[in-house]
């Protein structure tokens, strides 16, 4: 919705017609969008949209350089990030197999 003229505008829909704003990135310029147990990144500016991999994450974020970032429920010991071209890579792993959390960012 845009706040100043109350414009309503759909930009991600799910199977059940429901979407969830998870995330903003730090500079603003794109969203994560989660529906259906998928999580798209939307670039505000653009339009364009990225499926990023994985299904019903735990928990959604972004890294410190802007990327998209997931704690996928297969192994709640890595963090993804994903790069804007959809290639993922881990970019933290916990060495004792415990969960670990956002603020190692």
């Amino acid at each position: 919705m845009d706040i100043a003229n109350g414009a309503r505008r759909t930009i991600a829909t799910g199977l059940d017609g429901r979407a969830a704003l998870r995330a903003v990135s730090p500079n603003g310029a794109a969203i994560l969008v989660e529906a259906s147990k998928k999580v798209e990144r939307i670039d505000l500016t653009t339009g364009d949209r990225t499926p990023l991999p994985g299904t019903n994450p735990s928990s959604i974020g972004w890294t410190r350089d802007n990327r998209p970032a997931m704690i996928l429920p297969a192994d709640l010991t890595q963090i993804i990030a994903v790069n804007a071209n959809g290639i993922t890579s881990v970019v933290l792993t916990s060495s004792n197999a415990r969960p670990i959390g956002w603020f190692v960012f």
